[in-house]
């Protein structure tokens, strides 16, 4: 009897779509398994391992025959098919399927894998015996049940002695289930629901890859801050600064800037805008969208303050305000001239004109019925009788809406003037 004779085929398999091979020899091991320090079975870990053959067309041929069989078997993920030969009491072949690693009901995803080992010492020219060991792990409980829950709760208290509570965890359920429903279900919803309750700040995230059976998720559940927002009025949280800077050109800038989370966090925002009239304009308004996970939405205005000089304005209300001299030219010219070989001689000129000029800015809201060029502040401060030319008048508004009106006088000047300090806003005020 040739070696060939003496193998008798007891069934076949598949893995994936591969053609059926031959099943000398079955074992078949189970277990169950549970994560750790869990009292209930939550996976079966199946395992079968099957003796088989196959013939090459020649001895020189076994190398092709081995990486066939390599490329053929060795896959995941895939399914396996094993048919037995019917016994005498049972005409028809058993079939037995692991299904496809992620199917309904399946194994996990990844199994099932399937190794190949050749057998050098039960072979013999052209017959190459090998093992073939198929692993397999699915779940042993019912869908709505978590396969893997694993996770980790962390408390901080900070110096107002508000506690923070951040718990992050692994869910695994079976195989055409959604784990994100499970957790958010299971455990997100009950854990916010006990946040809003109490007046906490609640967040959350779910993390999903290609496998939807699988998730990571966290949360957190805060007290109060030492703002004292939480829970009320759609607001968990919030923080407002006011900060007034006084510009060197006489007028002040209000900042008014800060955060808000919750539900009504954007509403929040819009009700911390300033008051405006014709002494406070907003030139920065900025209310930010509400950011992921936590809602939060940022905010920040700016004012533009401005106040009235009556001394100088009347009833203008001004922003800004600049007045300053420049002065060129002044003294006397040397002249010189030669004389055949002799030096040169020298004599001193007239002395020459000194212009100067005058210049004054505003910066203002529009009165209809105000002349801002006839105004106190507006008008020259220097002799009027060493004026040359007509007066430079200009009008225009910056980006803001502002009015920006600005005038100009020239002098000319026998000697140097003297000149006074420019005016200021401050410096009327007083």
């Amino acid at each position: 009897m040739s070696v060939y004779t003496r193998q008798l085929a007891i069934g076949s398999f598949t893995v994936g779509g591969s053609a059926a091979m031959p099943v000398a020899k079955l074992s078949e091991r189970y277990e169950h398994q549970a994560e750790e320090q869990a009292n209930s079975a939550k996976l079966i870990r199946s395992t079968w391992t099957i003796d088989s053959y196959a013939l090459a067309v020649s001895e020189a041929a076994i190398g092709a025959l081995k990486e066939t069989l390599r490329a053929r078997l060795t896959k995941r993920g895939e399914a396996v098919v094993l048919i037995e030969r019917a016994d005498a009491g049972t005409p028809d072949p058993a079939t037995r399927t692991l299904a496809a690693g992620g199917s309904a009901g399946g194994p996990l995803a990844g199994y099932p894998r399937c190794s190949v080992e050749f057998l050098p010492d039960e072979s013999a020219g052209i017959y190459l015996a090998f093992r073939c060991t198929i692993e397999s792990v699915a779940p042993a409980s019912g869908l709505s049940d978590p396969v893997w829950h694993e996770y980790e709760i962390t408390v901080d208290t900070n110096e107002s002695e508000a506690q923070t509570t951040r718990r992050t965890g692994r869910v695994r359920v079976a195989n055409g289930s959604s784990a994100e429903s499970w957790v958010r279900t299971n455990v997100i919803d009950p854990a916010r629901a006990a946040a809003d309750t109490a007046g906490r700040r609640f967040t959350d995230k779910v993390t999903v890859n290609l496998d939807a059976a699988e998730c990571t998720y966290e949360y957190t559940d805060a007290e109060p801050g030492p703002n004292g927002f939480g829970g009320g009025g759609g607001i968990e949280d919030a923080s407002v600064t006011v900060r007034e800077r006084r510009t060197r050109t006489g007028g002040s800038i209000e900042t008014t800037s800060g955060y808000a989370v919750g539900s009504s966090a954007t509403t929040y925002a819009e009700s911390q805008r300033p008051a405006t009239d014709n002494f406070r304009v907003i030139v920065r308004d900025d209310i930010g969208a509400p950011s992921i996970p936590d809602g939060r939405v940022d905010f920040s205005y700016e004012v533009r303050v401005g106040k009235t000089v009556p001394s100088l304005f009347g009833s203008i209300v001004v922003f800004e305000f600049t007045h300053s001299y420049s002065v060129a030219g002044g003294g006397t010219p040397i002249n010189s001239a030669p004389r055949f070989d002799g030096p040169a001689r020298l004599w001193a000129g007239r002395n020459e004109a000194i212009p100067a000029r005058e210049a004054m800015s505003i910066v203002f809201l529009n009165p209809s019925s105000i002349d801002v060029f006839a105004q106190a502040g507006m008008q020259p401060s220097l002799d009027t009788d060493f004026r040359s030319g007509a007066a430079q008048y200009s009008v225009n508004r910056d980006r803001d809406g502002f009015f920006v009106a600005s005038a100009g006088y020239d002098y000319v000047f026998q000697t140097g003037p003297t000149l006074p300090a420019p005016r200021t806003i401050a410096e009327e005020l007083t």
